[in-house]
């Protein structure tokens, strides 16, 4: 970006972990796995409010310099979350393979949350950049 975008603002953060630009929540699903650490956390891509929720995802090598990955979850790939990918959280399952749990937004349902799950496209990959609803 040029020195009058988001990522040079002079009161944006130096320390702390930011997307380049739209809104971000706090992390959710935080992961140490393949050498690397991944976060996860809620974003909104279009902008700098609350609403069209994703789980953007970023990695790092030393929890100190990360590189974002741009949208992990989003409603178009989660069927059942067309509100957004509310709070959850990341685990590695009995066969050592990274998964993420979440929460799927659908208000035309009542409950409007329902609990679902994730798995990678490719868990060789370090960089973990695809992932598949089950």
């Amino acid at each position: 970006m040029s020195s009058g975008g988001l990522p040079d603002a002079r009161d944006r953060p130096r320390w702390h972990f930011m997307p380049p630009a739209g809104w971000m929540n706090e992390p959710h699903g935080i992961l140490h796995y393949g050498g690397r650490h991944h976060m996860f956390y809620q974003r909104n891509e279009r902008g700098p409010y609350w609403g069209d929720i994703t789980w953007g995802h970023a990695v790092s090598d030393n929890l100190v310099d990360w590189v974002d990955l741009g949208s992990a979850l989003t409603p178009e790939s989660v069927s059942i979350a067309p509100q957004g990918i509310w709070s959850g959280s990341s685990a590695v399952d009995a066969n050592g393979e990274p998964v993420l749990f979440f929460t799927a937004g659908d208000d035309r349902d009542s409950p409007n949350q329902r609990t679902a799950l994730a798995r990678p496209v490719d868990s060789g990959d370090p960089a973990l950049r695809g992932w598949v609803p089950s």
